[in-house]
This record gives structure tokens, sequence and C-alpha cells, in this order.
């Protein structure tokens, strides 16, 4: 009776495993399709991107990511009413999801007036999010009911999108336009968007910085002057990474918690944090986890709380996870490289993140074993 027992159970577990069996390979070929089709959406491969989410989207159909993703690449393609069917799922899956929200409005001429869909830009501006931005101010600059005031402000939120999207010389002839059609409108913001477009251009980089130098001295109780600040020691930490540059960075940090550049400054004292540990002796097995990697680690944490986009935390993640794996995985450094890692997993990561920090901890683990 006691086999008979053991024969069913066994049948039994053997039968749901069997079953179960299906849907985890098609979770894991979802996750990676979906990894490759951000790849290729970034490498510029839009129509690979596009099948690949695609097929994502299929066996992963209740990933809001993946429909984010997929209304992206649409959207580069053209396909603007495919693009918006992506990202209607996009938000019935996670209504909270900015991104697609903002688009969805934006398409659908969900925007009242000028000033609405001015003041739509600036946020979508704030975000980072440069590649919604430019058709909006393309689409504007083209009507002709616009103020002077109106287009001097949609050429400024065009030249910062240009710069967020590492095209300085096109940013820099958004402002001149400013200058030489608008100048009465110009001002600070003009100034400071102008310097760091010419950051960029070796000729005109001395004249760059003596502007933000002016600019953080003569505002340097305002926002504007703040932000030239920051402009100034991320343009001194990109000439290279000192410890006093470091230490200045922490303190406008700290200063400035809330600031609208207060982000993008916690991203670099990331970055800057990890190429500190680098720039140690090399590291041998016995490499504890760094003082330079904890801080970046404390840092980012504070950015997982702030972010919402979690495309944007993932990117940040496998900065992270890469150099874990290059400085202290190469050198069979695993104690640190798990710290590390567990350190990471305290932090409020969103669920892809959550996985792939899980993965690499595994890894590091199986390899001290």
């Amino acid at each position: 009776m006691r086999r008979t027992i053991c024969a069913i159970a066994a049948a039994a577990i053997l039968a749901a495993a069997t079953a179960a069996a299906p849907r985890i390979y098609a979770q894991a070929d979802a996750a990676a399709a979906y990894q490759q089709g951000k790849t290729a959406f970034e490498a510029g491969e839009f129509e690979r991107a596009r099948d690949l989410l695609s097929k994502a989207s299929q066996t992963d159909p209740k990933n809001p990511e993946v429909f984010l993703w997929l209304g992206k690449t649409q959207y580069q393609l053209g396909a603007i009413n495919e693009a918006v069917i992506a990202w209607d799922k996009t938000v019935a899956l996670a209504p909270e999801e900015p991104y697609a929200t903002r688009m969805l409005r934006a398409l659908r001429g969900d925007i009242a007036d000028t000033d609405t869909t001015l003041a739509l830009i600036d946020a979508l501006v704030r975000d980072n999010l440069h590649e919604a931005v430019l058709p909006l101010t393309n689409r504007l600059l083209q009507s002709k009911a616009l103020t002077d005031s109106q287009r001097s402000k949609v050429l400024e939120q065009k030249a910062a999108a240009l710069l967020a999207a590492n095209r300085p010389g096109e940013a820099e002839a958004a402002i001149q336009e400013v200058l030489v059609k608008y100048p009465k409108s110009a001002g600070d913001q003009t100034t400071l968007l102008l310097a760091r477009a010419r950051l960029h251009v070796p000729a005109r980089m001395a004249d760059a910085v003596d502007t933000l130098k002016k600019l953080a001295a003569d505002r340097a109780d305002q926002p504007i002057g703040v932000a030239a600040e920051y402009e100034l020691l991320a343009f001194e930490l990109e000439q290279g990474v000192t410890v006093d540059k470091v230490d200045r960075l922490a303190k406008w940090i700290a200063a400035h918690p809330d600031h609208e550049m207060a982000n993008p400054a916690r991203v670099l004292f990331v970055n800057v944090q990890l190429a500190f540990t680098t720039l140690a002796v090399a590291p041998s097995s016995k490499t504890p986890l760094s003082a330079s990697d904890k801080a970046a680690l404390a840092t980012a944490t504070e950015l997982y709380a702030k972010t919402v986009r979690a495309a944007d935390a993932h990117q940040l993640t496998q900065r992270i996870l890469e150099h874990f794996d290059r400085y202290y995985g190469h050198a069979n450094a695993y104690p640190a490289a798990i710290e590390g890692t567990q350190l990471l997993l305290k932090a409020s990561l969103p669920a892809v993140s959550r996985q792939a920090v899980l993965k690499a901890l595994g890894g590091f683990q199986i390899e001290l074993a």
C-alpha cells in the first residue's frame, strides 16, 4: 500500500514538474529576448529590437517593461499606432509608469495649450527622456502661433534634449538661434546651456569654464548657480578623478539633495567611486570590498529610492555588477564580490534588477565554493 502511495505521489510530482517546465523555459526565453531587444535598441538596430521585444511580449505578457521598450522601438520606426498600443498595455500593467503616460498624452493630443505642452516637455527633460522631447519641440517650432518668449523656451528645451543625447553641436545651434532671433528672451538658462554645449568644443572650452564660474559665483544662492557649480564639478571629474574632486561632489550632493541635477550628480558619484576603486593596487583573492565601492553602494541605494523608471535603475545595476565582476571576479576576490552584491540587495530594486543581482550573487557563491 505504501509503495502504491509513493508511486502515485512521485507521478504527481513528475507531472507537475513537466507542466511547469514549459513556463520556466518560456520565461527564460522572454527575459533573454527582452535584454537583447534593449541592447539592439541602444545600438540603433530598431527593427531587430522590435522583433526581439515582440517575441518577449508574447511569452511574458504581464511585464510592463517589455511593452514600454516595444513602444519606444515602434515609435523610432515611425509606427505611431503600434507604439500607442504597446504603451497602452504598459500603463494597464503599471499605471504609475511616467514615460508611457506622458508619451500617450503627447501623441493623443491630450494637451490643452502651449504652456501646458511646455510644462510637459520640462518634465521630460528633467527625466532625461530626450527621445520624447525632440519630436515635441520640433512640432511646436512649426507652429506660427508661438510668441517670441515661447519659441525661445522651446529652443532651450530642444538644446537641453540635444545635450542629453550627446549632440552638443546641434544644441549650440539651437541656443545661437535664441541669441540671434530672440535676444530679449535670453537669460541665465540660455547662458548655462551655451556653456554646457561649448564644454565639448576644445576651442571654446576655456570660455565655457569661465562662464560657468561666473554664473556659479553671481547666482550662488539660486538654482541656476547651483547647476553651474555642478557642471563645473562634472567637467573637472571628466579630466581626472581625485580625492578632492570626489569630496567636493559629495558635499554638493549633501547640500542640494533635491536639486534637479541631484540624481545625475548621484549617478556621477557612483561612477567615479567605482572608478576610484580600480585606480588602487591590483586586487588579489583576499582583497576586501573597497571603501569607495561601499560609498558607491550607499549612494546607489539613495538613487534606487528616487529613481522612477525601472530601465534607469537596471542600467545602474548593470554598471555596478559589471564592476564587481571585472575588478573582484577576475582576481578571484569572491568574498568581496559577494559582500557587494548582498549590500546591493538591501536597496529598493525593481524586479528586473533584483533578478540580475541574485543571478550575479549565485555566480560568485558558486565560484567561491
